[in-house]
């Protein structure tokens, strides 16, 4: 299959009154917004980028410049609407993509597997556009398939670029993902604080987006309870351990016990599982569901977040705590008549009850104490 040549297409031509400031260049974790949104196209390979400039353009095109990135001034942006500054852009994209992610230049927070995702739909699907969603609520990029160009160059500009789409959705794609920063784009000062909060540790997913991946993943309801169940338990850990001078991360524990059983049901199913969490881009909390089944031996001899997922996993059956016996009991009964598998269920019975021994002593509780914790 034809790999598609894909551009961004960046809309900057705003007057930012809501903001008061001037917002392409408000700093997010010490880089510029539009410096995060055109980073995060070329990490997928989109290095056709344009943006289109209007308010303080003489501040924003020397920066621009300065990455090589080509703009255009819409030197009428006080008195026309964004349709106008999209027109140039699609007009300077006519004969050189074969599709066009369309962004304004404020939602710097998309995922790239999202964007990766919406690529491959595109160029599966064939359709006319890629209309993201999260939780029912449209997005932004949309990326927009060529067979579009003529509908939106030759539109009236009644409803503006959304009017040009509405004559092609017969083949459109809507597409549900799991990113919230899809729709979150920087319109107030309250709205820049709560992206920059979210932007400040990009590289584990929060509660939030965990259980989201999960439900857009097709998790059952029971599965979602249990992985929850495993979390509550290895945060108690941790804040324990913590308090006793441990260094543990917090949110990279947590996102690995919400996210490790993603593949349940499925053969080697932590495998597929740490494959699936590393696609979406967070390599940290997939070597955690990697190891949630088989755990590492350096892990089974030292404290790490690691060590404390996969003990949780091993109290909770399905949602409930239980002791680390009673859950391998069920698995005892039905192989003992086979003795190599029965051999192999006692060992990893043995080893987790190792792994038990010493987080309890670190925490200085005992096993009845961890039901209640």
């Amino acid at each position: 299959m034809k790999k598609l040549k894909i551009a961004g297409l960046l809309v900057s031509a705003g007057n930012s009154s809501r903001m008061n400031d001037f917002k392409p260049l408000l700093e997010i974790n010490g880089k510029p917004m539009i410096k995060h949104v055109i980073d995060n196209l070329q990490s997928v390979g989109v290095n056709q980028i344009l943006v289109i400039t209007g308010k303080k353009a003489d501040i924003l095109e020397p920066y621009l410049d300065r990455l090589g990135i080509p703009h255009i001034c819409n030197k009428d942006y006080q008195h026309t609407q964004m349709f106008v500054s999209a027109l140039l852009g699609f007009n300077y994209f006519a004969d050189k993509a074969d599709a066009v992610f369309f962004q304004p230049a404020d939602i710097p927070l998309v995922r790239k597997y999202s964007l990766l995702k919406m690529i491959e739909t595109l160029q599966q699907k064939q359709c006319t556009y890629v209309q993201p969603y999260y939780k029912q609520k449209k997005g932004h990029p949309v990326l927009i398939s060529q067979r579009c160009f003529n509908s939106i160059l030759t539109h009236d500009g009644e409803n503006g670029l959304r009017g040009a789409l509405e004559k092609e959705s017969g083949l459109a794609v809507k597409l549900e993902l799991p990113d919230r920063g899809m729709v979150m784009d920087a319109d107030t000062p309250a709205d820049f604080s709560e992206v920059c909060r979210i932007a400040a540790n990009r590289e584990i997913p929060d509660e939030t987006e965990c259980i989201d991946i999960l439900q857009w993943h097709k998790c059952s309801a029971p599965l979602i309870d249990h992985c929850i169940a495993v979390k509550n338990i290895t945060e108690s850990l941790v804040k324990l351990l913590n308090q006793r001078r441990y260094n543990l991360n917090l949110r990279l524990a947590v996102a690995g016990a919400l996210l490790h059983d993603i593949e349940k049901g499925k053969q080697e199913h932590d495998i597929k599982g740490e494959q699936f969490i590393r696609s979406l881009g967070f390599a940290q909390v997939a070597e955690i569901v990697g190891a949630h089944f088989e755990l590492p031996e350096v892990s089974q001899t030292r404290i790490d977040e690691n060590s404390l997922v996969y003990f949780a996993d091993k109290i909770i059956k399905e949602s409930k705590r239980v002791t680390i016996e009673s859950r391998f009991l069920d698995k005892l009964e039905s192989y003992k008549g086979q003795k190599d598998i029965y051999n192999v269920i006692i060992n990893r019975m043995n080893t987790a009850l190792e792994v038990q021994k010493m987080i309890l002593d670190a925490c200085q509780i005992n096993a009845d104490s961890i039901l209640t914790l």
